[in-house]
């Protein structure tokens, strides 16, 4: 069955387009341990376009019939990492369900989707183990980042190294 877009960061065909859009995503599924996470993308550059954000309820077989369990436009006004947070769009994940997000700059307009800017990934909401949640509560944050990388939970990664930004601006680690 098809996937959809092109997954992973995406740049315009466009000459003009000096920028591209990335959802942070690893290539394959990875797992998060909570059912409303936050999501990542980056910008490296501000634009006066919009990003359109989607995620996808997986239960339908065929990519055009999905139906969005998220679907929210940005302005994309400042450049950096920016973010979803589920919980305030009352958006909740399945557990052990596979789904797909993608964000979507309109380049060109409603009559020149080729020109779109795509890029996606996917995700799977699995709770964590009791041995595992111990470990991870226990652990100091480097070492948690540790166990969440080790064990699939790239998107609980994520989160605790976009949580360190604003306390260790400077920290390229």
């Amino acid at each position: 069955a098809a996937r959809g877009p092109a997954r992973g960061p995406a740049r315009g065909d466009n000459q003009q387009t000096p920028f591209f859009l990335a959802v942070l995503a690893p290539q394959g599924t990875a797992y998060v341990s909570s059912a409303a996470p936050v999501l990542y993308w980056a910008l490296p550059k501000a634009t006066d376009k919009t990003l359109e954000l989607v995620i996808y309820n997986p239960h339908a077989e065929d990519f055009a019939q999905r139906v969005p369990i998220v679907e929210h436009q940005f302005t994309l006004n400042k450049a950096g990492l920016q973010s979803i947070d589920l919980a305030q769009h009352q958006a909740q994940l399945e557990a052990g369900v596979e789904y797909e997000w993608s964000g979507v700059i309109m380049m060109g307009g409603e009559n020149a989707r080729s020109l779109d800017m795509v890029s996606s990934g996917t995700i799977k909401y699995m709770p964590l183990a009791a041995d595992l949640a111990a470990q991870i509560k226990a652990a100091s944050s480097r070492e948690a980042l540790s166990l969440y990388a080790e064990n699939s939970y790239w998107y609980d990664a994520m989160a605790l190294v976009a949580q360190q930004i604003p306390a260790e601006p400077g920290n390229a680690s």
